[in-house]
C-alpha cells in the first residue's frame, strides 16, 4: 500500500510538473508575440529610414524623413500593438465576422452587409484627393510590412480562433469611420422605437417621452407621421439588430478657453469623447514627426490620420451634435417584391445578393435591396416576413450613402491646417457623422463648428417614419456649410459643448427635435464660472468632476414626496446631507442610483411595455415633468380599479431599491459603496469569455461618476442581467487638454493601455491612472532616452 501510494504521488507530481512546463511553454510562446521595439529591421515598401522610440508607457514617437514614410510607420506600429483589434474591426464593418467566429454572429453580419458600410468605404477611396489616397495606401503598406516581416507568432486571439489576417487595404481604414458614424447616428433606432410605441400609446404620450428642449435650455451658440401596422416582433428585432457596442451613444465633452481666461495667455482646449469601455480600447496615443510637421494626440488603430490631436499649429476635438441625420421611409412594395411605389407609378428596386460564410456551418445567401430612399434596412431582420401589412419595408436614408460623401478627406486636411481658414476648408469636407468640432490655434483663436451634412426635410421633423410614395416626404439637400452652427472668438472667451443643443430658437434650420439632457453642460459652466483664469491642470481637472446635477435637482422633490416616517430612515437622512458627488467609496450614490432605477420602472414601464429596455435610463427632465405636472403617468395601468399616486410610487421605488441592496450587500447600509457595483470591466472580447483566463486577465476597477456627471460613468441598468447592475460600460476612455502656449505640454490619458495583447506590459497599464485623473505628455524622444527601433528600406 505504501509503495502503491508512493507511485500514485509520484505520478500526480509528474502530471503537475508537466502541466506547469506546458503552461510555461504556452506562456513563453504567447509572450513571443510581443513586438520588436529595438534594433534594426528591413521593411519592404519604406522609402527612407524611420526611427521609432517608445517611452515607459509604450507610447511611440516616430521620426520619418517624409510624410509617406510617417504614415507607413504608423501602420507598422498599429499592426505591432493592435493587429487583432484592427482585423476584428474590419471584419465587423464588412460583415465577415462569422467566417472566423461561426454562426453566432450571422445576424450581425446580415445587418452589416445590409448597411453596406464596407461597400461605401470601397467607393469612397477613389473620391479622395491624391494626397489622402497616398497616405491611406502608405499606411496599408506599413501594416502589410509588419505582417510580412514578423518572426513571432500571431497574437493569441488569432490562434484561438485559428485564422490568419488578410493583407490590409485602404478601405479597411475607411470603414472605421463608417462604423463610428453608425455609433454616433442613432436616429433610425429612435424612429423604430416610436413605431413600437405607437401600438400602445397615442401621439401625445409618445411625444411626452421625447420632450423638446425648453426655450431657455443652454446652447453652445446663444442666439407628419404615417402610421403603418407592423409586427412588434419585427420592430424589436430591428431595434436590437446591432450589439450594444455598435449602438448609439450620447456623451462627450469639450470646452475651450481663450488666452484671456488662461494663465498661460494662450487658449486651452479640453476634450473627452465618451464611448464604450473595452479592452483593447478605442484609442492609441502616438507622436509623428517629419520635416516641417508634427502630429501628436490620439489615433485609432486601423486609421492613419490622428482623430483628436494637434499639428503644432492648431488643436481640435469632437463631440457629437446629436442632429437628426437619418430618416426611415415606409416603402410599399409590389407583390413580387421587386419594385417600390412612387408618387405616380412603381420603380424597380436595386437588388443584389450577398453570401455570408460561416466557420461552423453552411454559407448563407441574403438579398440586399435598395429603393430611391436608401437601403431596405428591414431586410436585415429574419422575421421581416411576419410584417402584418404585406409588401411593406423600411428604407434608411443617411448622408453616408451620398455619392459625394468623403469624410476621411476632412481628417487628412486637419493634419495640414495652419489657421482658421484652413480648418474650415477641412470641415467643409465633413459629411458623417455630424460633429461639434472645437478649434484653437497658437495665434490665440478659438471657435467651433457643427460640421457635417444635416438634411433639409420637405415635411416632418425627423421623429417619425415617412411615406416613401409621397412627394412631400423627401429631402431638399443639406444645410449649407455657411449656415451650420459656428462661432469664432466669442465674447467672454469661453465655448462649451456636452452634446447639448448647439443653436437657439432663432436658428432657421431643424437640427433635431431632441437633444440629451444638458446636465454636463450646466456643471461645466458652473465650474468655469468660479474663476476668471485657469492653468492647464485646473482646466483638465474639470474632466474629473463627479457631481450629479440630477441628484441635486431631484432629491429635494423626491424627499418632499416621502412621508415623515420614511424621511426618518437613516439612509434618507444621509441622502439629505449628501454632497451629490458620485464617489465610489460612498453609499449615498448607490442608494440614489438604485432609487432612480426603480422609479423609472414605476413611472413608465407599464405604459411602454417591451420598449422599456430602451427607455429605462433615469431621465431628469422626464421625472421632473411627471412629478411636477403629469401625475397620470404615476398610475399603473395594469392594476385596474386602483390608482397609484406619485407619492406612492416614489416611496415604493425607495423601498424596492433598499430591499434589493440589502439582499445583495447585507443590512448595514453604511458599509455599502457605489464602487461595489460601479466597476469598469475593460473585458477582452475573446479572453474575457474564457473561464479562469478572464479572471486572471481582469482589468476591472471601481470608478466614480454616473450617467450625468462630467466624468462620465455610463452604467448598465441590469434589468436583464442583475450581475451587471450599474456596471460602468461607457465613458471617457480618452481625456485630452491642449495647451496652445506650448503644445508639447498638452495632456493625455487613455484606457486601458496601448496594446491588445494581454501579456504585454502595456495592455492595462493606464487603468488606475485613468481612473484617478492622471495624464501623460507626448513630448517625443530626446537624446540618450534609451533604445529605439530603426525601420530601414530593403536593400
Amino acid at each position: 500500500m505504501r509503495r502503491g501510494g508512493l507511485w500514485v504521488a509520484r505520478g500526480v507530481a509528474l502530471v503537475m510538473l508537466l502541466a506547469i512546463i506546458a503552461a510555461l511553454a504556452i506562456l513563453f510562446y504567447l509572450r513571443s508575440a510581443l513586438p520588436q521595439t529595438e534594433g534594426r529591421l528591413e521593411t519592404p515598401g519604406l522609402l527612407q529610414p524611420v526611427e521609432i522610440w517608445r517611452d515607459g508607457d509604450g507610447i511611440p514617437t516616430l521620426r520619418a524623413q517624409n510624410e509617406t514614410d510617417a504614415y507607413f510607420a504608423l501602420g507598422f506600429l498599429h499592426a505591432q500593438d493592435r493587429l487583432w483589434q484592427m482585423d476584428s474591426m474590419r471584419r465587423i464593418g464588412a460583415g465577415r465576422l462569422s467566417e472566423v467566429v461561426g454562426s453566432a454572429t450571422l445576424n450581425l453580419d446580415r445587418m452589416m452587409r445590409t448597411l453596406e458600410l464596407y461597400r461605401v468605404a470601397q467607393a469612397m477611396y477613389p473620391r479622395l484627393s491624391y494626397s489622402a489616397q497616398a497616405a491611406l495606401a502608405a499606411y496599408a503598406k506599413g501594416v502589410n510590412a509588419q505582417l510580412s516581416t514578423r518572426l513571432a507568432p500571431l497574437p493569441a486571439a488569432f490562434q484561438i480562433l485559428n485564422y490568419e489576417p488578410e493583407p490590409w487595404t485602404p478601405a479597411d481604414s475607411i470603414v472605421w469611420g463608417n462604423l463610428m458614424a453608425l455609433q454616433l447616428s442613432g436616429d433610425w433606432r429612435e424612429e423604430i422605437l416610436r413605431m413600437q410605441l405607437s401600438g400602445r400609446l397615442d401621439e401625445a404620450a409618445i411625444d411626452f417621452l421625447w420632450p423638446s428642449d425648453s426655450p431657455d435650455s443652454p446652447t453652445t451658440l446663444e442666439s407628419a407621421a404615417t402610421k403603418v401596422r407592423t409586427s412588434t416582433a419585427v420592430l424589436e428585432s430591428l431595434s436590437k439588430a446591432l450589439p450594444w457596442s455598435l449602438g448609439p451613444k450620447s456623451a462627450s465633452n469639450w470646452w475651450v478657453l481663450s488666452g484671456d481666461r488662461s494663465t498661460t495667455g494662450a487658449p486651452l482646449l479640453a476634450n473627452d469623447p465618451h464611448l464604450a469601455l473595452s479592452a483593447p480600447g478605442t484609442w492609441y496615443l502616438a507622436r509623428l514627426e517629419w520635416p516641417g510637421q508634427v502630429l501628436a494626440g490620439v489615433t485609432a488603430p486601423g486609421v492613419p490620420f490622428p482623430i483628436i490631436a494637434h499639428n503644432g499649429r492648431i488643436a481640435w476635438g469632437f463631440t457629437t451634435t446629436h442632429s437628426d441625420t437619418q430618416d426611415l421611409f415606409i416603402e410599399q412594395l409590389s407583390a413580387d417584391g421587386l419594385s417600390s411605389r412612387t408618387e405616380q407609378n412603381w420603380e424597380p428596386l436595386q437588388i443584389r445578393e450577398e453570401v455570408i460564410e460561416s466557420a461552423d456551418g453552411p454559407p448563407v445567401t441574403i438579398q440586399v435591396r435598395r429603393s430611391r430612399h436608401g437601403i431596405l434596412i428591414s431586410d436585415a431582420v429574419s422575421e421581416v416576413k411576419d410584417i402584418l401589412d404585406s409588401q411593406v419595408a423600411l428604407a434608411l436614408s443617411w448622408p453616408l450613402y451620398d455619392p459625394e460623401s468623403r469624410s476621411p478627406e476632412a481628417f487628412y486636411r486637419l493634419t495640414k491646417a495652419a489657421d482658421r481658414t484652413e480648418f474650415l476648408d477641412a470641415m467643409r469636407l465633413m459629411s458623417v457623422p455630424q460633429q461639434n468640432v472645437a478649434y484653437a490655434d497658437g495665434g490665440g483663436g478659438i471657435g467651433f463648428i457643427s460640421a457635417g451634412w444635416t438634411p433639409i426635410r420637405r415635411s416632418g421633423d425627423g421623429s417619425r417614419a415617412l411615406a416613401g410614395w409621397s412627394a412631400d416626404s423627401g429631402w431638399n439637400g443639406y444645410i449649407p456649410f455657411e449656415d451650420l452652427p459656428q462661432v469664432f472668438n466669442p465674447e467672454g472667451g469661453t465655448l462649451i459643448n456636452a452634446n447639448n443643443r448647439v443653436a437657439g430658437d432663432g436658428y432657421p434650420y431643424l437640427l433635431s427635435r431632441y437633444f440629451p439632457d444638458p446636465a454636463r453642460f450646466e456643471r461645466i459652466a458652473e465650474r468655469l464660472a468660479k474663476q476668471q483664469s485657469f492653468n492647464p491642470m485646473e482646466a483638465a481637472a474639470i474632466q474629473l468632476d463627479i457631481l450629479s446635477i440630477t441628484a441635486r435637482d431631484l432629491l429635494p422633490l423626491l424627499l418632499s414626496q416621502l412621508s415623515a416616517k420614511d424621511r426618518q430612515r437613516p439612509e434618507i437622512t444621509a441622502l439629505a446631507a449628501w454632497d451629490h458627488k458620485m464617489s465610489r467609496d460612498r453609499p449615498e450614490p448607490l442608494i440614489f442610483a438604485a432609487w432612480m432605477r426603480h422609479l423609472m420602472r414605476a413611472l413608465i414601464a407599464d405604459e411602454v411595455g417591451t420598449a422599456f429596455d430602451d427607455l429605462a435610463r433615469p431621465d431628469r427632465r422626464l421625472i421632473l415633468r411627471i412629478l411636477e405636472g403629469a401625475p397620470e403617468w404615476c398610475d399603473d395601468v395594469s392594476t385596474l380599479h386602483i390608482y397609484e399616486a406619485c407619492t406612492e410610487q416614489v416611496a415604493t421605488a425607495l423601498v424596492q431599491s433598499l430591499d434589493e441592496l440589502r439582499s445583495r450587500l447585507g443590512g448595514d447600509w453604511r458599509q455599502w459603496r457605489w464602487g461595489q457595483f460601479h466597476l469598469a470591466p475593460f473585458q477582452h472580447p475573446v479572453f474575457g469569455r474564457v473561464p479562469l483566463v478572464a479572471d486572471a486577465l481582469s482589468l476591472a476597477i471601481e470608478t466614480d461618476g454616473w450617467d450625468d456627471t462630467v466624468s462620465r460613468g455610463g452604467t448598465a441598468l441590469g434589468w436583464s442581467d442583475p450581475n451587471r447592475m450599474f456596471q460602468h460600460r461607457h465613458g471617457a476612455a480618452l481625456r485630452a487638454l491642449f495647451d496652445l502656449s506650448n503644445l508639447d505640454q498638452s495632456l493625455f490619458m487613455i484606457a486601458p493601455g496601448q496594446s491588445d495583447n494581454p501579456l504585454s506590459p502595456y495592455y492595462g497599464n493606464f487603468v488606475t491612472r485613468w481612473r484617478d485623473g492622471h495624464y501623460v505628455k507626448l513630448v517625443g524622444k530626446t537624446t540618450a532616452q534609451g533604445p529605439a527601433l530603426l525601420l530601414t528600406p530593403v536593400q
